[in-house]
């Protein structure tokens, strides 16, 4: 099986459900790995070794000893969260600009900040070091063929958030705060500054949990509304990144009047830049659970739909990145139905 498995069904509504999962699992709230306890966390760091003995912990996330990080030319945000194999270090280089107001550093140090709170819950025993006890729930469990994989990514994972067991990143760095500086307070900030990533996310969160027992709350009406918004303010500068977060939120009925349009904002994301190549690995791809996939993207959903959908997608797409580019934010509500 691959990622884009589901897409080989001829029936749209399974091409739409396998997106919204993968969408989620993408750009929502981190999840637990299965099989593996939520033990408490831990002081001490991780011994990477002794999950993975063929692979070594990196030391340091310049590869070019010449070039210090100090003096390095400042990396683009995006980009350096995307490629940073430590968290820690992200998070310090970061917090001046994001405290000063820049919402992208906001956004993204609460996503690590997240990321290394949920690691350390879920690797960390006071009595058990925490890639041990993340090696041994794995080895219990029936993971099979995918159980190296699953070892892999944990370890990456722990190796990425190795230095929040030692400390504090903004110990030292920035004011004193009697609450801390938890993720909360980070991604709180991105959205009060309407950060198209931090706005989509929310109204990612807020769409998957509508319907908690199965029936519409009350408020329905009202979380349909702020989920428009903040869409509308996550299309707003018209990032390739923001295109794909819509097109996987479209997809979810539940929201969404015509799941269908979800596969044109996936288009057009890949059309604008977004990395929708087979070597854009998902998830499920680093834990093992599915394979690398042939095609890209694209290609993949040509080979799922039907001729004239896909072909229709295709239009539309084209026409939502003309608007993006152009920020018509008014025009492009056409391409977003969502219910009322």
């Amino acid at each position: 099986m691959n990622r884009y498995s589901t897409l080989r069904v001829g029936i749209p509504l399974v091409v739409i459900a396998g997106l919204a999962a993968w969408g989620y699992s993408q750009f929502g709230t981190p999840a637990r790995d299965a099989g593996v306890p939520s033990p408490h966390a831990a002081d001490k760091p991780p011994n990477v070794s002794q999950l993975a003995s063929s692979r070594s912990a990196p030391t340091t996330e310049n590869p070019n000893p010449a070039v210090s990080r100090e003096n390095a030319a400042p990396a683009n945000v995006d980009s350096d969260f995307e490629s940073t194999r430590d968290y820690f270090h992200f998070v310090q280089s970061r917090a001046k600009e994001a405290l000063a107001g820049d919402a992208r550093s906001q956004y993204y140090i609460a996503k690590a900040v997240q990321e290394c709170r949920v690691v350390r819950k879920l690797y960390g025993q006071p009595t058990t070091d925490p890639l041990e006890n993340a090696r041994l729930s794995m080895t219990s469990a029936n993971y099979g063929k995918s159980r190296e994989a699953i070892v892999e990514r944990v370890t990456k994972r722990i190796e990425r958030c190795a230095g929040f067991f030692q400390g504090d990143p903004f110990e030292g760095v920035l004011p004193q705060r009697a609450e801390g500086y938890p993720h909360d307070y980070w991604m709180q900030r991105a959205l009060d500054a309407k950060d198209p990533l931090a706005s989509l996310d929310r109204a990612t969160d807020i769409a998957s949990n509508l319907y908690p027992s199965g029936a519409a709350p009350p408020d329905f009406k009202t979380s349909i509304s702020e989920i428009r918004q903040l869409v509308m303010q996550g299309v707003a500068t018209g990032e390739a990144s923001a295109m794909m977060r819509v097109g996987y939120l479209l997809s979810n009925r539940q929201i969404s009047t015509d799941t269908s349009m979800g596969i044109a904002w996936l288009l057009a994301g890949c059309q604008s830049g977004y990395d929708c190549s087979p070597n854009a690995q998902d998830p499920c791809v680093s834990a093992g659970t599915c394979g690398a996939p042939t095609y890209d993207m694209p290609e993949s959903l040509r080979r799922s739909l039907p001729s004239a959908q896909y072909s229709k997608a295709v239009a539309q797409a084209q026409d939502i990145a003309n608007l993006m580019t152009a920020h018509n934010t008014v025009a492009l509500d056409e391409y977003l139905p969502l219910k009322k």
